[in-house]
Protein backbone atom coordinates (compact mmCIF):
# COMPACT_ATOMS: atom_id res chain seq x y z
CA UNK A 1 0.00 0.00 0.00
CA UNK A 2 0.93 3.20 -1.26
CA UNK A 3 2.32 5.77 1.89
CA UNK A 4 3.01 9.98 2.02
CA UNK A 5 6.06 10.13 4.02
CA UNK A 6 6.96 13.83 4.69
CA UNK A 7 10.17 14.83 6.29
CA UNK A 8 11.16 18.54 7.34
CA UNK A 9 15.15 19.10 7.07
CA UNK A 10 17.72 18.30 10.09
CA UNK A 11 19.50 21.18 8.75
CA UNK A 12 18.85 24.12 6.61
CA UNK A 13 21.10 27.04 5.88
CA UNK A 14 22.17 29.68 3.46
CA UNK A 15 26.02 30.93 2.86
CA UNK A 16 27.00 34.16 1.34
CA UNK A 17 30.43 35.56 -0.68
CA UNK A 18 29.96 38.83 0.69
CA UNK A 19 30.21 38.09 4.27
CA UNK A 20 32.13 34.52 3.39
CA UNK A 21 32.65 33.62 6.92
CA UNK A 22 29.42 34.32 8.58
CA UNK A 23 27.10 31.45 9.25
CA UNK A 24 23.49 31.75 8.96
CA UNK A 25 22.02 28.77 10.44
CA UNK A 26 19.83 30.04 12.63
CA UNK A 27 18.11 32.82 9.88
CA UNK A 28 14.06 32.08 9.31
CA UNK A 29 14.98 32.45 5.18
CA UNK A 30 17.38 30.87 2.72
CA UNK A 31 18.31 32.76 -0.07
CA UNK A 32 19.39 31.65 -3.74
CA UNK A 33 21.16 33.04 -6.77
CA UNK A 34 22.89 36.78 -7.27
CA UNK A 35 21.78 39.64 -6.12
CA UNK A 36 22.87 42.75 -7.33
CA UNK A 37 25.34 40.95 -9.66
CA UNK A 38 27.92 40.37 -7.10
CA UNK A 39 26.43 38.98 -3.85
CA UNK A 40 26.30 35.05 -4.49
CA UNK A 41 23.89 32.79 -2.20
CA UNK A 42 23.51 28.89 -1.69
CA UNK A 43 21.28 27.23 0.32
CA UNK A 44 22.41 23.93 1.96
CA UNK A 45 19.52 21.30 3.33
CA UNK A 46 20.00 17.66 4.50
CA UNK A 47 16.77 15.21 5.28
CA UNK A 48 17.34 12.54 7.90
CA UNK A 49 16.41 9.29 5.98
CA UNK A 50 17.39 6.75 8.48
CA UNK A 51 13.95 6.06 10.30
CA UNK A 52 12.23 4.83 6.68
CA UNK A 53 12.43 1.33 6.86
CA UNK A 54 14.17 -0.78 4.33
CA UNK A 55 12.14 -2.44 1.66
CA UNK A 56 10.51 0.53 0.57
CA UNK A 57 10.03 1.33 -2.78
CA UNK A 58 10.52 5.41 -3.40
CA UNK A 59 8.41 6.43 -6.45
CA UNK A 60 8.69 10.11 -6.06
CA UNK A 61 10.66 12.43 -3.71
CA UNK A 62 10.17 16.60 -4.10
CA UNK A 63 11.52 19.41 -2.48
CA UNK A 64 8.98 21.82 -1.55
CA UNK A 65 9.82 25.18 -0.38
CA UNK A 66 7.88 28.45 0.26
CA UNK A 67 8.85 31.00 -1.84
CA UNK A 68 8.85 34.52 0.11
CA UNK A 69 10.79 37.10 -2.19
CA UNK A 70 11.21 36.48 -5.64
CA UNK A 71 13.53 39.68 -6.77
CA UNK A 72 13.00 39.23 -10.77
CA UNK A 73 9.89 37.90 -11.32
CA UNK A 74 8.79 37.63 -14.91
CA UNK A 75 12.32 36.14 -15.53
CA UNK A 76 12.69 32.50 -15.81
CA UNK A 77 15.26 31.66 -13.42
CA UNK A 78 17.12 28.34 -12.85
CA UNK A 79 18.73 26.83 -9.61
CA UNK A 80 20.90 23.70 -9.44
CA UNK A 81 20.68 20.82 -7.28
CA UNK A 82 23.61 18.76 -6.32
CA UNK A 83 24.56 16.06 -3.73
CA UNK A 84 27.21 17.18 -0.75
CA UNK A 85 30.11 15.36 -0.66
CA UNK A 86 30.90 15.93 2.52
CA UNK A 87 29.05 17.22 5.64
CA UNK A 88 28.41 19.98 7.13
CA UNK A 89 27.52 21.85 10.49
CA UNK A 90 24.09 23.90 10.35
CA UNK A 91 25.26 26.39 12.54
CA UNK A 92 29.06 26.30 11.29
CA UNK A 93 29.32 26.05 7.82
CA UNK A 94 30.24 29.62 5.36
CA UNK A 95 30.66 30.12 2.40
CA UNK A 96 34.57 29.70 2.94
CA UNK A 97 34.26 26.03 4.49
CA UNK A 98 31.17 24.83 2.27
CA UNK A 99 31.22 21.07 1.53
CA UNK A 100 32.17 20.11 -2.19
CA UNK A 101 29.32 18.49 -4.47
CA UNK A 102 29.21 16.37 -7.33
CA UNK A 103 30.16 18.08 -10.45
CA UNK A 104 26.73 17.31 -12.15
CA UNK A 105 23.42 18.66 -10.41
CA UNK A 106 20.90 16.16 -9.76
CA UNK A 107 17.94 18.07 -10.91
CA UNK A 108 16.77 22.01 -11.22
CA UNK A 109 14.57 24.35 -10.37
CA UNK A 110 12.67 26.42 -12.19
CA UNK A 111 10.99 29.74 -11.02
CA UNK A 112 9.01 32.84 -13.03
CA UNK A 113 6.43 34.44 -11.24
CA UNK A 114 6.26 32.55 -8.00
CA UNK A 115 6.07 34.02 -4.75
CA UNK A 116 3.74 33.50 -1.40
CA UNK A 117 3.31 29.75 -3.16
CA UNK A 118 4.85 26.36 -2.79
CA UNK A 119 7.34 25.96 -5.50
CA UNK A 120 8.40 22.05 -6.23
CA UNK A 121 11.15 19.84 -8.10
CA UNK A 122 11.58 16.37 -8.26
CA UNK A 123 14.93 14.75 -6.57
CA UNK A 124 13.68 11.12 -6.68
CA UNK A 125 16.91 10.28 -8.34
CA UNK A 126 19.34 11.30 -5.62
CA UNK A 127 16.84 10.69 -2.61
CA UNK A 128 16.83 6.82 -4.13
CA UNK A 129 20.71 7.09 -4.29
CA UNK A 130 20.97 7.34 -0.37
CA UNK A 131 18.25 5.08 0.07
CA UNK A 132 19.49 2.85 -1.15
CA UNK A 133 22.89 3.10 0.08
CA UNK A 134 24.14 4.18 -3.28
CA UNK A 135 25.67 7.81 -1.54
CA UNK A 136 25.80 8.73 2.17
CA UNK A 137 23.84 11.34 2.22
CA UNK A 138 25.56 14.86 3.25
CA UNK A 139 22.66 16.70 2.43
CA UNK A 140 22.08 18.47 -0.89
CA UNK A 141 23.32 22.69 -2.21
CA UNK A 142 21.26 24.35 -4.16
CA UNK A 143 23.21 27.27 -6.04
CA UNK A 144 21.87 29.35 -9.14
CA UNK A 145 22.57 27.80 -12.45
CA UNK A 146 24.51 31.07 -13.85
CA UNK A 147 25.88 32.90 -10.91
CA UNK A 148 27.16 35.75 -13.16
CA UNK A 149 23.07 36.52 -13.51
CA UNK A 150 20.92 38.33 -10.76
CA UNK A 151 18.22 35.57 -9.65
CA UNK A 152 17.67 36.67 -6.13
CA UNK A 153 15.08 34.49 -4.50
CA UNK A 154 14.34 33.33 -0.57
CA UNK A 155 12.29 30.48 0.35
CA UNK A 156 11.46 30.24 4.59
CA UNK A 157 14.05 27.51 6.57
CA UNK A 158 12.68 25.58 9.18
CA UNK A 159 13.66 28.57 11.85
CA UNK A 160 10.41 30.17 10.29
CA UNK A 161 8.13 29.25 13.53
CA UNK A 162 5.26 28.08 11.01
CA UNK A 163 5.32 24.28 10.04
CA UNK A 164 3.03 24.87 7.43
CA UNK A 165 6.31 26.61 5.56
CA UNK A 166 9.00 24.80 6.64
CA UNK A 167 11.11 23.18 3.88
CA UNK A 168 9.60 19.44 2.77
CA UNK A 169 10.59 16.18 1.32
Amino acid sequence: MPALVVKIPSKDVFIANNTPDTNFGGYYALFLGTYLSSVIYRSLLQFNLSTLPSGYIITKAELVLYIIRNDYPGTAKSYDIYRTTQSFGENTVTYNNQPSVDSNPYATLTINDELNTYVRVDITDLVNDWYEGKFVNDGLLIKGSNETIDSLVAFYSKECGIDLYFPQL
